[in-house]
């Protein structure tokens, strides 16, 4: 997660939004049999981190799933 003294954006103008949040999947491959079925990759983990209009963060949040 980042430094929460740093602003996360710098060059967006984040002016007509109070709130932002951003999303992070982590993915990992899948096994060769689950590939046939179509599948290349699975979500493994979800991150969020919640914006002020400044780019400071407001609150984070991160799950195994």
């Amino acid at each position: 997660m980042p430094d929460k003294k740093t602003p996360c954006i710098s060059a967006i103008d984040t002016t007509n939004f109070a709130r932002q949040i951003v999303l992070d999947f982590e993915f990992a491959p899948v096994s060769r049999q689950r590939q046939r079925r179509g599948l290349r990759n699975e979500i493994i983990e979800v991150g969020a981190v919640k914006l002020d209009n400044r780019g400071n963060v407001m609150g984070e949040f991160s799950q195994f799933v």
